[in-house]
């Protein structure tokens, strides 16, 4: 079991008394040291005998707060308790040692020894539990540092920063407060994970902290539970995806499995996390913004070539040449209604190329083609052929000739080069990323079917997130596209005509500024504030932007003694005329 420790500074000063809350408890009355209270927050007289407390002193505060001191301010001059004996009262069923003589911190050569003395105190796998109230003001920049060193060398667990906040208390005639500062570790921890994702497609820390430290980011706007529950689901669905692309599954990125619930999960995560987060969520979710989605009778073949990209940009160059290959037979495949999954004919598909670049077109009696079972199996991969051939997109200048290319890599990287006259590794790269260039342009810009549309955007900015709408609605919307919640604002019932301008102003530039970061086509579903709609609707309209409400039916219902229930019902969006 791991072993609890708890690690705080004791400063010098003489501290007046306060009643330290958290969450409007109190815990422990009025106090001179924080340390108690901490400790009774911490349900400490809970823990076992193998914890420990380290109270870490310089000279000068254990003379004036650790022991025992003379109280000059009191009539009779009594004993002003110091922490050990405080401590002591709490009759806490684990060692309190302190650790004495440690440097007052006032060069970075006495930081350099503080940071080591704690160091040393801590084991593999302990959880540790910081009060950084006290010391210097280097000091929560050094247990920041220190918890993160400890993470990466002993495998610890930071499970409390908590910093007492006693100036609130005006000199302790109102309760102080105790801070609880772990959500900025942990969103430390996230964002190290996340950069570790975008930079390696690596789901490991992302999944750990999924499991472990999601409450401390979680607004609270919804059971803490369920929220957490829709982050481990996002992480699952990203390693998923990861592991797609990793492996080379070309069914289920092509079929948009894991993208779609990526995309879902985006989305609801984002209403749950604190703010900060969310620039990260952010950060992941422009990875998947070029995937498309798909339905379950749908292929999506731009997500192949988005897929071989990924790996390219990861690092799995096999993994990125076999995945591209493998798209632009699925590509020829789709366009001439063959099943992608029918390996036979998607070999045929392969062997065109080879028949095209041997000038065998006119010549059917020289063409290489799988064995076929039946006779009319032959005679419908002969016709694969002959259409192939003809094709408009296939007999693209310069198609064929890539593609032999292309597979020549692949084979260089599946055999490890063991060949005669193997490329080297950058040559490889360049020749990859090459073919990564070609293939989705020369593929998708001159196939109409392929032609690339316009992302459709959707933002709504009322006050009613979208999260909240019925199933009608959310179908509704999904004609105008990826539906984006920007909160209408908080329009000041005092501003005259030049506020209400200004502010409009603001939000038409936000607008513009989201539609452009997402090169989107993008309609605002508007509704508020009266004269604030009213402004805004005519600058949109005169940049072209298209503006939206939504119509509703109203029903009451008599619930006696007065009461009645309004319920709004979903009819329609309509635009502004």
């Amino acid at each position: 079991m791991a072993r609890k420790v708890f690690i705080s500074f004791l400063g010098a000063t003489t501290y007046g008394e306060c009643d330290y809350h958290k969450d409007g408890k109190s815990y422990g009355g009025k106090l001179r040291f924080i340390q108690e209270a901490t400790l009774n927050y911490l349900n400490a007289t809970d823990w076992s005998e193998t914890d420990i407390a380290y109270i870490m002193l310089t000279e000068g505060s254990e003379k004036n707060n650790w022991i025992d001191n003379l109280n000059h301010n009191s009539i009779e001059n009594n004993i002003r308790e110091g922490l050990k004996t405080r401590l002591d009262k709490l009759n806490l069923p684990f060692q309190v040692e302190p650790i004495k003589n440690l440097p007052d911190g006032n060069n970075e050569e006495e930081i350099w020894k503080i940071f080591e003395k704690v160091f040393e105190k801590i084991n593999y796998n302990d959880e540790l539990y910081f009060d950084i109230t006290h010391g210097y003001r280097y000091l929560p920049m050094l247990m920041l540092v220190l918890s993160n060193y400890v993470k990466f060398l002993r495998g610890v667990t930071v499970k409390s920063i908590t910093y007492g906040n006693y100036e609130i208390s005006e000199k302790g005639t109102k309760p102080g407060l105790i801070v609880d500062l772990l959500p900025l570790t942990t969103l430390q921890d996230w964002t190290f994970a996340a950069a570790d994702y975008l930079k390696n497609g690596n789901t490991e820390k992302l999944e750990e902290l999924a499991t472990d430290k999601t409450t401390p980011i979680l607004k609270a706007t919804r059971g803490a539970d369920e929220s957490a529950k829709a982050m481990k689901n996002l992480v699952q669905h990203l390693k998923n995806a990861t592991e797609d692309f990793q492996t080379c599954r070309g069914l289920n990125i092509v079929r948009s499995t894991n993208i779609n619930r990526i995309k879902s999960s985006l989305k609801e995560v984002e209403e749950t996390m604190i703010e900060p987060f969310n620039p990260i969520l952010e950060k992941i979710r422009n990875v998947f913004k070029p995937f498309g989605q798909a339905t379950d009778t749908e292929i999506n073949i731009k997500n192949g070539f988005e897929a071989a990209k990924w790996c390219y940009a990861n690092g799995l160059f096999q993994q990125s040449a076999t995945i591209l290959l493998e798209n632009v037979v699925t590509f020829f495949c789709i366009r001439h209604g063959i099943d992608i999954d029918d390996e036979i004919r998607r070999d045929v598909v392969d062997k065109t190329f080879n028949i095209r670049t041997k000038k065998f077109d006119d010549d059917e009696s020289k063409w290489v083609l799988p064995k076929a079972k039946t006779d009319e199996q032959h005679q419908q991969n002969l016709e694969i052929v002959r259409n192939l051939l003809k094709d408009e997109v296939f007999n693209q200048e310069g198609l064929v000739s890539a593609f032999l290319r292309l597979k020549g890599l692949r084979n260089d990287f599946n055999h490890s080069g063991m060949r005669q006259n193997p490329s080297n590794a950058s040559n490889l790269k360049t020749r990859l990323k090459q073919s990564l260039d070609f293939f989705p342009k020369i593929l998708l810009t001159n196939s109409k079917e392929y032609a690339a549309k316009p992302h459709l955007m959707l933002i709504n900015l009322t006050n009613h997130p979208s999260s909240r709408w019925d199933k009608a609605q959310l179908q509704a919307a999904a004609e105008y596209g990826e539906c984006i919640d920007m909160p209408f604002p908080a329009v000041d019932p005092d501003g005259d005509e030049e506020y209400i301008d200004r502010l409009t102003d603001e939000y038409l530039q936000k607008i513009m500024e989201t539609a452009n970061n997402e090169q989107s086509e993008v309609t605002v579903h508007l509704m508020g504030e009266m004269s604030f709609t009213v402004s805004l609707v005519e600058k949109l309209r005169n940049v072209g932007i298209s503006c939206i409400l939504s119509t509703s039916t109203r029903q009451s219902k008599d619930l006696g003694n007065g009461q009645k229930k309004i319920t709004f019902n979903f009819v329609r969006f309509r635009k502004y005329v």
